[in-house]
């Protein structure tokens, strides 16, 4: 392996201080700048290398990414326990689910952060892919549903806000309205209809934004109603900053 790539990776090495990592400017272009912290060293002449270089170091100060005004969503299969013992269904539902999420991330720009059980936690940072996302989940779930005879709902949840990452744990509020609007889904009249499939479940934020670039779209969302939840629910969300919640019926 040999080319100026390898030279200046080489140069930089030399002198970056022990425990600590330092880039070429480069390299500092493909970072997510609001998910890892970076300062500049200096511009640096190198041997062998015809131009100055700038040289990055990664501040380490911690080692948790903190995200903000990221689109989460949580997802869960409703009752799955009742399919648990029927190993024919339940790798049915579980194969067709994760070929549904593992789509999302490679043609919408999703991540999938977590995976626990049939539950699915992805984020997204671009409002037009989240939605592109929505639809195709809402409309998957229900094809495959009626294909294999898949009694279980899909329900959804998802916010906006700030959320933290350290390693493979996920912790934040944001994470955590996302989780409670799935659970909230539970008693939505979408969620009686046995027509129904897919329930999404969202908060005014995310609503606002998709509105705000498709007016036209504003029929296919319906704020739930007061009745839908408890008081202890609505005080809840309340705290939350949540001022209402929508569920969201694509087109």
């Amino acid at each position: 392996v040999f080319g100026e790539s390898i030279n200046l990776a080489s140069r930089i090495e030399e002198i970056t201080p022990p425990n600590e990592i330092y880039l070429s400017h480069a390299a500092c272009l493909t970072l997510i700048k609001k998910e890892i912290n970076i300062d500049i060293v200096g511009d640096y002449k190198f041997k062998g290398i015809d131009n100055k270089e700038k040289v990055y170091r990664i501040e380490l100060g911690y080692k948790t990414q903190i995200i903000d005004n990221i689109y989460v969503l949580f997802s869960d299969i409703a009752n799955f326990a009742d399919i648990a013992a029927n190993f024919q269904l339940m790798e049915k539902v579980l194969d067709g689910s994760d070929l549904l999420f593992q789509y999302v991330d490679k043609n919408y720009d999703g991540n999938i952060r977590q995976i626990i059980g049939d539950a699915y936690v992805m984020t997204f940072t671009d409002i037009e892919n989240f939605f592109n996302a929505l639809k195709y989940l809402y409309n998957g779930w229900s094809t495959l549903c009626k294909k294999n005879n898949i009694p279980n709902k899909l329900r959804l949840g998802c916010h906006k806000g700030k959320i933290q990452i350290y390693r493979s744990a996920m912790m934040g509020v944001t994470f955590n309205i996302a989780a409670f609007l799935e659970e909230l889904a539970k008693g939505t009249k979408e969620n009686q209809d046995p027509n129904m499939m897919t329930i999404i479940h969202l908060s005014d934020k995310v609503r606002k934004d998709y509105i705000k670039c498709n007016s036209d779209q504003k029929n296919c969302f319906r704020r739930v109603s007061k009745n839908e939840l408890s008081e202890k629910m609505k005080t809840r969300l309340k705290k939350s900053g949540v001022l209402s919640t929508y569920i969201y019926c694509p087109n």
